[in-house]
């Protein structure tokens, strides 16, 4: 339950995706009802954004949420976007992660901004996965 969790929490549900996506609960773990896939096609077509109100200024940990799994990505791109600064890292979402949660790392954000976290399948090896968003104030 995305309510239940510490932070600011975006479920895919309330992410704008462009391409084809598919919707799956077939990998237990989830937040929210299910998650969305690239159905590893379309590479370089698919991408998610999850738009992400800053209400205090100051710094936050950095999360995203998936169901790790042997045919995941081994590289999915995500980026990091604010009115200051562009991150992007690239995501072996085969490995397992904390309770699901995997960290970017800490950035700090203006209460100003709308901090972007786009996922991207960019000449990705395997299926693409988006759950959540998580960023914790620190």
């Amino acid at each position: 339950d995305p309510a239940r969790l510490e932070g600011i929490v975006i479920d895919d549900k309330d992410a704008i995706f462009v391409g084809e996506w598919g919707q799956s609960s077939s990998v237990n773990g989830y937040v929210g009802t299910a998650y969305r896939h690239d159905n590893n096609a379309m590479k370089g077509e698919c991408r998610a954004e999850f738009s992400v109100p800053i209400a205090h200024s100051g710094m936050y940990e950095v999360r995203v949420y998936y169901t790790a799994n042997p045919n995941r990505a081994t590289n999915a791109r995500v980026a990091i976007v604010s009115s200051t600064a562009e991150s992007t890292f690239n995501i072996n979402q085969r490995e397992d992660n904390d309770k699901g949660f995997r960290s970017l790392g800490k950035f700090t954000f203006d209460e100003t901004d709308r901090v972007k976290i786009i996922v991207k399948n960019d000449e990705t090896d395997g299926y693409v996965i988006v759950d959540a968003v998580q960023l914790i104030k620190k």
